[in-house]
């Protein structure tokens, strides 16, 4: 059944921009309508509703999606106002044996003479072994995609993801750590294997 959607603004118009940015946002997946409210408008029954979809295990707003993209605007106008998902995906860290007063490490970088991020080496180097097998992969799989496929849909602080480094260009496991206002769709993450931040 198909069914007539109309965005509704006090302005009463939608730029290309934003409809494009409707098609990016809904691409093939199913999304998800929420009915919010119900009302007769010229004898015809007007349901509002919000669209949202599934992204990574959480529910991202079409709204905070184009808010985000610059592409609409909510009363205030603020990034801080966006609703960020409950619910979003998380690291694998290795084990650390407090029993144990001396570990193997290996520097992976240094921030400063006094801050450092190493990564445990583990017996028979096994957690460098695992690390070196998870890199290899991770550079097969996102090799093998063009950028834009890659892109993250609504980042939020917290976001779990892989970003390339910018120095190397290799990917690396990565977490948002800031959305940046001043820069619309640019955000700060840290590489969190090697303790890199960058803005991506």
């Amino acid at each position: 059944m198909l069914i007539l959607c109309s965005f509704w603004s006090s302005e009463h118009d939608c730029s290309e921009d934003a409809a494009r940015g409707l098609r990016q946002f809904c691409g093939r997946d199913v999304c998800k309508a929420t009915v919010l409210a119900a009302r007769d408008c010229m004898g015809k029954n007007l349901m509002i509703v919000t669209i949202s979809k599934e992204e990574d295990q959480a529910d991202i707003s079409l709204l905070d999606y184009l808010v985000f993209r610059s592409l609409a605007s909510m009363e205030g106008g603020d990034l801080d106002r966006i609703c960020l998902p409950t619910s979003c995906r998380s690291f694998l860290y290795l084990p650390l044996d407090r029993t144990v007063k001396e570990h193997l490490v290996k520097v992976a970088y240094v921030d400063t003479p006094e801050q450092m991020y190493v990564n445990l080496v583990g017996e028979n180097h096994s957690y460098i072994k695992y690390m070196e097998n998870m890199m290899e992969e991770m550079q097969e799989e996102y090799g093998r995609h063009e950028a834009d496929v890659q892109k993250v849909l609504f980042p939020y602080v917290g976001l779990v993801c892989a970003a390339q480094h910018v120095e190397d260009g290799k990917y690396h496991r990565a977490q948002v750590t800031e959305l940046l206002q001043e820069e619309r769709m640019m955000v700060r993450v840290v590489l969190v294997d090697i303790g890199f931040c960058q803005v991506v």
